[in-house]
């Protein structure tokens, strides 16, 4: 992958996985908000596609190593932290919890409650730099970390493993793997697309609502097997998506928010402590339908307002402090 494009799509996708569980945390309304859950899921599955998709060409090359860890660190960690302090204003957390959540330590109950899947991201990003340092190095540790996410998934062994094991081998690092996969497919077969990319695209989201529905009118799906489907559908999303990226042009808007959708994901938490506090103890409106679409604005806007004021002058001003904040979008 010699030259890394920017793909609009993905980006869409992004906002659409963001949004999406600012609408299932927003509360319960009904049905549709609940199969957003799988937002997560979405997320997981883009991060995979990404680190294959823009450090391709870095595989193998030791001297890469530093500048990947530094963007990963640069991306996450400086806005983590900002909501982590206002969190503790907020919470006041015992200081062994504070520690924790500072490096990020995966614990049952982080104070940043969303923060528990940049845990899996950051070990995701410890596997994958192997790959960097070393390709076979890299394709043994990933292959033997895969092959156990698997086999914990299939004999239902998570809880059996401690907590270290069931953070190291859990269902949810297995969608990194797809993401990765996706990477891969795209790279080797470039020209799928047309009504085959459709086809993808439709039936990815058809098997999401489809998953949605079956686990909450039918029968509960077991959480594992559940995220193993939301994970291979939304691959199915990705790639038609992916695909059709040439052929379409996607409103300024979207894009825009997939750009800010890290920083929509880690503080919507926040803006809805603000919301719910001003409609609910000052103004005492318990009425659900007002509330919901209040939290949800507040989530979305808010962050917004953070990402464009807060996450790019920040990041642009670790990068390089003599220059005014960046032009580029995140990635």
């Amino acid at each position: 992958m010699n030259s890394v494009k920017s793909l609009d799509t993905v980006q869409v996708l992004r906002a659409v996985a963001a949004i999406g569980v600012v609408f299932f945390h927003a509360g319960n309304p009904g049905w549709v908000t609940r199969i957003l859950d799988c937002g997560v899921d979405l997320f997981f599955v883009i991060s995979g596609f990404i680190m294959m998709y823009v450090h391709y060409d870095d595989i193998n090359i030791p001297k890469k190593v530093g500048g990947f860890v530094r963007k990963r660190v640069v991306r996450i960690l400086p806005l983590y932290w900002v909501i982590l302090i206002l969190t503790v204003v907020y919470e006041h957390p015992p200081l062994g919890e504070i520690i924790s959540a500072i490096i990020l330590l995966p614990v049952p109950n982080p104070v940043v409650a969303v923060s528990w899947t940049l845990s899996h991201e950051f070990l995701f990003y410890v596997m994958f730099v192997t790959l960097i340092a070393n390709k076979v190095v890299g394709t043994l540790v990933l292959s033997v970390w895969g092959a156990m996410i698997l086999f914990a998934a299939l004999f239902a062994m998570q809880n059996a493993l401690g907590l270290i094991g069931e953070f190291v081998f859990s269902h949810y690092n297995g969608l990194f793997f797809l993401g990765m996969l996706a990477a891969l497919v795209y790279y080797n077969l470039p020209n799928i697309g047309g009504y085959r990319a459709t086809i993808m695209l439709v039936l990815g989201v058809v098997l999401i609502i489809g998953v949605g529905v079956v686990n909450i009118f039918v029968a509960p799906i077991e959480i594992a097997l559940r995220t193993l489907l939301n994970g291979v559908s939304a691959t199915l999303v990705l790639l038609g998506a992916l695909y059709i990226d040439p052929k379409v042009t996607v409103p300024r808007v979207l894009v825009f928010l997939g750009n800010a959708s890290f920083a929509i994901y880690i503080t919507h938490l926040l803006s809805f402590l603000v919301v719910y506090k001003v409609l609910h103890e000052t103004f005492g409106q318990k009425n659900v339908g007002l509330v919901f679409a209040s939290l949800v604005t507040a989530g979305i806007i808010g962050g917004c307002i953070v990402h464009w004021y807060v996450e790019r002058p920040l990041a642009s001003f670790i990068r390089n402090p003599t220059l005014v904040p960046m032009k580029k979008k995140l990635i």
